[in-house]
């Protein structure tokens, strides 16, 4: 779902994302998050984040996740609009380590 906060830069802001395990078996799930426009992702700071952890979900659950989260003051004026989204990943199959390695890899391209 698309919802919207107004917000005011320097403040302190709690968003929650609805996720929900639509299969019939349990499964960690990876999210893993995206923010456009690309040059605003160095002015949000998620200070709490389930992203930060892998989330176990049984058949059919559903949870509200929450990200504590903070845009700088220095936003650049010309960028009204930020959109903060999740991909979440089936990490079920994969040990903690390869799915670390995995996500250091790619935070390490996004860098770059």
């Amino acid at each position: 779902s698309e919802d919207v906060m107004t917000i005011s830069t320097g403040k302190y802001y709690t968003a929650t994302f609805y996720v929900k395990n639509t299969t019939n078996k349990t499964m960690t799930a990876q999210a893993v998050p995206s923010v456009a426009p690309s040059n605003a992702a160095a002015h949000l700071k998620k200070l709490e984040c389930f992203c930060f952890e892998q989330q176990e979900l049984k058949p059919g659950e559903d949870a509200l996740l929450p990200v504590r989260l903070l845009v700088s003051d220095e936003l650049p004026e010309n960028i009204e609009n930020i959109i903060l989204s999740y991909t979440i990943f089936d990490v079920t199959e994969y040990d903690d380590e390869a799915v670390a390695q995995h996500m250091h890899e790619e935070h390490h391209e996004m860098e770059h």
